[in-house]
Formats: structure tokens, C-alpha cells, sequence
């Protein structure tokens, strides 16, 4: 895993908070959208190589580890970590 994650996914991640929780009606899909919602297309075009191959290589504890490292406003449960970031990946 990359030590600095690329700007898209930090600015992804600035969107991890609990009034997101709640305007999402509190589901991973739902906040998945939501934070998609504040990104520009650029955004959104970088993010989608850097997503895939997060997913791919990172198993769900490194992946959780990540999320709590750039968003600790969230805590993930689980593999809602994973989750999240595969709603995310399936909407790019």
C-alpha cells in the first residue's frame, strides 16, 4: 500500500463525517453516493485506477487501517471498511 494516498481519495475521505452519516440515511451505499457527490469528475477519474487496485491488493484489516488513518471522524465495523470502498469503486 502506497504511504500517501492520492489527493481524489483524501478529498473522498474529507466527506467521512457524522452529519454525512446521517443526510445518507446511515447506509454504506448511501454515504458511498455521498461522497461521490463533492467530487469533480477529475476527481473521480483519478480515483477509479487508485480504488481498483486498493481493493485488489489490500486485504480488509489493511484496508480498515487506511480508512481510520484519513478519516478518523468514521469508524468502519468490520469489513464495512471494504464495503465501502467497493460501492465507491462500483459507482466510478
Amino acid at each position: 500500500m502506497r504511504n500517501t494516498p492520492p489527493t481524489a481519495f483524501l478529498r473522498l475521505c474529507d466527506g467521512l463525517h457524522q452529519d454525512a452519516v446521517t443526510i445518507s440515511g446511515g447506509t454504506l451505499d448511501g454515504l458511498a453516493s455521498y461522497c461521490l457527490g463533492l467530487l469533480s469528475e477529475a476527481d473521480r477519474e483519478s480515483l477509479a485506477p487508485y480504488l481498483h487496485q486498493l481493493l485488489e491488493e489490500n486485504s480488509a484489516a489493511e484496508l480498515k487501517g487506511l480508512m481510520k488513518r484519513v478519516s478518523p471522524a468514521i469508524g468502519f465495523k468490520g469489513r464495512a471498511a471494504v464495503e465501502f470502498l467497493q460501492a465507491i469503486a462500483q459507482r466510478l
